[in-house]
């Protein structure tokens, strides 16, 4: 089943990008096959990368060697309060286990293009 984790585009803060965690809260396995962002501007060609480590994000937002990138390379950016897709290889889908926390760092090269709040 395709089930999908959705939150509004009331963000204006603009930055290179954002860290976040994601829990599983149900007792079921839960797989991350990619992520939608909020991008700023549109443009064929938007340089995204995405780090991803298990555990959360606090604590580690300065040690480099704690992250795996999940995905690297250009996206289609679809502009203010549209969804620009970050679509992760299938060797690179996160899969969760139940209570499992799983830390996101979305980066973008061009600075205020990523979104947030």
């Amino acid at each position: 089943n395709d089930f999908e984790l959705a939150t509004t585009f009331e963000g204006s803060n603009g930055s290179h990008g954002a860290m976040f965690d994601v829990k599983v809260v149900s007792n079921v396995e839960v797989t991350l096959t990619g992520l939608d962002i909020h991008a700023n501007i549109v443009s064929p060609s938007c340089a995204t990368t995405v780090y991803g480590r298990r555990g959360s994000h606090l604590g580690y937002e300065e040690q480099r060697d704690e992250w795996i990138i999940l995905f690297d390379g250009s996206v289609s950016c679809e502009g203010f309060e549209r969804r620009t897709n970050v679509q992760f290889e299938e060797q690179s889908a996160v899969r969760l286990s139940p209570g499992e926390t799983y830390a996101f760092f979305v980066y973008m090269k061009e600075p205020n293009v990523a979104l947030y709040k």
